[in-house]
C-alpha cells in the first residue's frame, strides 16, 4: 500500500501521467470540430477538460494546505493570473499579423482588395481571368448584401 507522504508531490508542474488523458481530450474535441461529431463526441472532451482541471486544483491546494497550513486564495488566483496572462496578450497580436498577411497576400497575388489595383506579382499569370476574379471575390471582396424576403413561415433571399 503506497503513503500519501511516499506519493510524489506536484505543487507546480504538470502531472505526467495525466498529460495522455489531456491528448486524449484534445482530440475528441479537435476531431468533433473536423465533422465527425456523429462519431466522436467532442463533449466527452471538454469534460475530460473540466473534470482534470478540477482534479489538478484540489490537488494544487491540498499541497499547499499540507505545506503551509491554509490556502491563499489571493497566492492562487494571482499564479493562475500570471500563467494566463502572456498567452491572453499575445493571441489577438498573432490574430492581427495574420490577418495583414492574408491582406498582403490578397494585394501580392490579385493585384488589390477590390476593383483597381495592379502589380499582381506575376502569380495571376498561370491562371485565367475566371480564376483570378472567382478567388478575388472569395478572399477580398465583402459579399454582396441581399434582401431577405419573408412570405408565411418561410424566408428566402
Amino acid at each position: 500500500m503506497t503513503l500519501a507522504s511516499d506519493r510524489p508531490q506536484y505543487a507546480t508542474a504538470a502531472i505526467p501521467s495525466l498529460d495522455g488523458l489531456r491528448a486524449i481530450a484534445v482530440l475528441l474535441v479537435f476531431f468533433a470540430h473536423s465533422g465527425v461529431e456523429n462519431i466522436i463526441p467532442g463533449g466527452l472532451g471538454v469534460t475530460i477538460f473540466f473534470v482534470l482541471s478540477g482534479y489538478l486544483i484540489t490537488t494544487l491546494m491540498r499541497i499547499e494546505q499540507s505545506r503551509s497550513g491554509s490556502i491563499s486564495y489571493r497566492g492562487f488566483y494571482l499564479r493562475r493570473l500570471l500563467r494566463l496572462l502572456p498567452p491572453l496578450f499575445s493571441l489577438p497580436e498573432i490574430t492581427l499579423l495574420q490577418g495583414f498577411g492574408l491582406l498582403a497576400l490578397c494585394r501580392i497575388l490579385f493585384g488589390g482588395f477590390g476593383k483597381g489595383g495592379g502589380g499582381g506579382g506575376g502569380f495571376e499569370k498561370h491562371m485565367t481571368k475566371e480564376d483570378r476574379e472567382r478567388m478575388r471575390q472569395r478572399f477580398c471582396e465583402k459579399p454582396p448584401a441581399q434582401d431577405v424576403v419573408i412570405e408565411g413561415d418561410a424566408v428566402r433571399p
